[in-house]
This record gives C-alpha cells, structure tokens and sequence, in this order.
C-alpha cells in the first residue's frame, strides 16, 4: 500500500462512522472518496485484504440496517417511565469480576453478548493511534501505511462486538446515535479503563450510574419527542450527549481523564469518547473562501436536494447569504489539514455549523414559497453543510 495513494479516513465512510471505522480510498489527484465512493485500482496484496475486510463490513452493516427497516417502530411503544438506578452488577463469590460495569435491565441481553474486554483494550490501544495518526498527516500531509493498518487491525475488533448494540432497540439517532448511548459509552468507558489499570473505583461506578441513569432517560425523551425537522433531534442528542461526557469526564482521576481524552485528539472520529463519532456521518464540508462562496455553493446543493427552480433557489441563496455572513462563529478558525485532507471536522466545527443551519432551514421554510414535497424533503434532511474556511 503507498501512502501517496491511500488516505486513513476515520468515522464515517464505508461503514457509516460505527465506531471511528477507517477504510481507504485511492485518490487520483482529487479529493478522497466519501461515502458509498469506490476505491481505486488494487496495488497489492495488502490493499486486496483491505477491500476485502471492508466489503464484509459494508455487507455486515446492510443486513443490521434491513433488521432495523423491519423492525416495529419506536414511535408506537409506550413511554417507558423513570426505572431506579441499578444497582452495580454483583462479583461472584470467586472474586470474578462482572463482564460490565453497568447495568439495564431493558438492555441486559445486548450487555451480555458484547465482549466488553476486548472493547476496553482495543479502544485503550487505538485512541492513542488515532492521535499519532492526525500528528503524522499535520506534520507530513500524509498517513505511514504501517500506522493504518495498525488502526484497521484494531478497528475490525470492534466492529465485531457492534451488532449486539445495534439489535439492542436502545434509542439514538441513526446507528452511532444507538452506539454512543450512555450505557454503552459508560461500559466502553469503564472497560477502557481498567484495561489500562486505572479502574473506576466503587465511589465513581456509582456517580457514574446516576449520570447514566439520568441522561439515558432524557435520550429516550428526545427521541420520542416531536421535531419539525430530523436534524433537530441530531442537535438535541448531541448536545445532551457533549454534556455527558463532561460530567463523566468531571468524576474522572486526572490519570483516567488524560487516558480517555490524549492531549491531540481534537478531531471528529479520532476522539472515541466524543459526539464526534455520532454526528460525522451527516458532515458535508464545503471548503469556502467567505460567507458568500460559502452560500452559493451550500445554495447549489440545497437546490439539487430540494428540487428548486432558478427562482426559488436565488431566494435560498440570498437567504443562506444573510445568515452565514452574520454567523461570525462559523469563520473564526481556518481549517487545518486534517480536516481538507480527512474531513475529520475539528471538535465543535459540526456543531456549529448544525445550530446555524437549523436556524437557516427555519427561516427557507418560513419565508421561501416551497411546495409541499419540498417542504418535506426539507423536514427529512440529514445532511449539515459544514463550511471549512480556506
């Protein structure tokens, strides 16, 4: 594999960002494919297991997503109401200690199924990749092959502990929006942890319950509340979700904090324990010199996706125009190289680029004569125009 040729591309690519998946594209002399984009020619027998691993993981991933389609909705099933905080999973007699540190009974079965060692050590082992990876492309604009083979290695190891999560039923938004739930972050969390000898103690596996208890029951409202768009629930989950991993970062040791969060990892999808991995499946950047290249470009897009006359597009773009410009916070920072080259955003970027499209997508639906249709292809978006100043 050459490194000029192939590109480690972390979160959401081939398999749509389960748990920072990286995969690779050729690249010939343009940017790197995106989702659902095919790979280049072969250039070895290195490449043809990577094609391989990742077709398996593609078909893997269509076959959770059929059962999912098939499924009964959500929608229909009665609010569950507040259940007490488990207690902590008892060690059995042979000082044996419990498979997870947390617990749900409405969850037990996918707990159980998911081997929660291996996901501590391999997410122990990979974090500090992932950052070694975006310090080798920032220095040399380039990713050594060796390092991502390394990550893939890891990665392909916990992918085979997602499909129990994905069956669970726990709620979230699209599939890492199920992976990141708080009980299974909080079990990853603690797993991690203790693969690195910096295990919870019994005073913070009990905080930590409480916060996984109270948060979880506010992810269930959010995703049986009603949203006039899709995204809104994306912004609601995220947000919840930042706040978290702060108030479990809070009741961390200053050890076990620099363990689950390396000084470095400071990208979507090289963070394991950020809405990163949630959220970077719908990015869409759009590198952009200002405002105004920003909101023709985005415009254009939004028109594509919505059907738009000329007309009807120009309001959309003098609309995207006035709202981008006065969004001084989306121009602050100029986009490194990590996030040109990878498209892994900066931590927070997403976000922000989220809140503002919302609020643009309020103000189309208000002021622009859509038609019906349109307006429920607008309702149904998933995708944030995330714009990468140059």
């Amino acid at each position: 594999m050459n490194s000029k040729n192939f590109l480690a591309l972390t979160a959401a690519l081939s398999i749509a960002a389960i748990v920072g998946v990286i995969t690779w594209h050729t690249l010939y002399g343009g940017a790197p494919a995106l989702a659902g984009g095919e790979a280049g020619a072969a250039t070895g027998s290195e490449d043809d297991g990577l094609r391989a691993e990742n077709a398996r993981l593609r078909d893997r991933l269509r076959e959770l997503e059929a059962a999912d389609a098939a499924a009964p909705s959500r929608d229909a099933a009665p609010r569950i109401e507040e259940p007490p905080p488990p207690p902590p999973p008892e060690v059995a007699a042979t000082g044996a200690q419990p498979k997870f540190a947390f617990d749900d009974p409405r969850y037990a079965e996918a707990l159980a199924k998911v081997d929660w060692q291996v996901m501590g050590e391999v997410t122990k082992e990979m974090q500090p990749l992932l950052v070694k990876m975006l310090a080798a492309l920032e220095e040399t604009g380039e990713v050594p092959p060796e390092l991502a083979v390394q990550i893939q290695s890891l990665n392909s190891k916990l992918v085979e502990q997602v499909p129990a999560l994905l069956a669970s039923g726990a709620p979230g938004f699209g599939t890492n929006g199920n992976y990141t739930h708080p009980l299974f972050v909080a079990n990853t969390l603690a797993s991690t942890l203790a693969a690195g000898g910096l295990a919870l103690d019994a005073a913070q596996q009990a905080k930590i319950a409480g916060l996984v208890q109270t948060f979880s029951v506010e992810n269930e409202t959010i995703a049986n509340g009603q949203h006039e768009f899709a995204l809104e629930q994306l912004l609601a989950e995220t947000e919840m979700k930042d706040r978290f991993y702060e108030e479990v970062g809070s009741r961390l040791t200053p050890e076990q904090h620099a363990q689950i969060y390396p000084e470095g990892a400071d990208h979507d999808g090289a963070n394991l324990f950020g809405t990163g991995l949630m959220t970077r499946p719908y990015a869409q950047p759009i590198p952009a010199k200002n405002a105004i290249d920003f909101a023709r470009l985005a415009s254009n897009r939004l028109g594509e996706q919505l059907g738009l006359d000329e007309a009807t597009a120009g309001a959309v773009r003098n609309i995207v125009e006035r709202m981008a410009t006065a969004a001084t916070d989306l121009w602050q920072d100029p986009a490194d190289k990590t996030e040109t080259k990878l498209h892994m955003l900066r931590s927070g970027r997403m976000t922000t680029a989220l809140r503002h499209q919302l609020a643009i997508m309020r103000e189309i639906n208000r002021q622009v004569n859509l038609t019906p249709e349109q307006k429920q292809k607008l309702a149904k978006m998933r995708g944030v125009l995330v714009p990468l100043p140059r």
